[in-house]
């Protein structure tokens, strides 16, 4: 009778020990990039000083999506009270570190975006200038 018994307790150990032990073999789950989603402009920033958007900026858009390709609507001034967009499109890829590389209607840019909160930032030097542009997600 008490082997019978200790034979039973070892298997219940037995089974409770395998049944409890982690599968290292799981592949860690994907992040979602910060980047995809749905992102309105929101400021603009000119050498440290932030520059005031027209009605026409504040309808700029950009979408990018988890398959790496991206959209983008930008709106200028046709007069002061229309807007004119334009639309592109492209493809991004995640370099690491924040650094990007977008392919925007065959022009390629490698930028350095910045995530806080509900926005993100890069930054842009064009002569003795630096632009800083704001978007939000929406």
């Amino acid at each position: 009778m008490k082997k019978t018994i200790l034979i039973l307790a070892f298997l219940v150990s037995a089974i409770t020990f395998t049944s409890c032990s982690s599968d290292d073999s799981e592949a860690p789950k994907p992040t979602k990039d910060k980047l995809i989603g749905e992102w309105s402009y929101y400021k603009e920033f000119e050498n440290g000083v932030e520059a005031e958007l027209d009605v026409c900026d504040l309808k700029d858009n950009l979408s990018y999506n988890a398959d790496g390709t991206m959209t983008a609507e930008y709106y200028e001034s046709a007069s002061k009270s229309d807007c004119s967009k334009i639309a592109t499109s492209g493809t991004w890829k995640n370099l690491g570190n924040n650094k990007y590389e977008i392919i925007e209607d065959g022009k390629t840019n490698t930028r350095v975006i910045t995530f806080e909160g509900d926005t993100f930032s890069f930054e842009e030097k064009e002569g003795d200038d630096l632009y800083k542009s704001v978007y939000k997600r929406k």
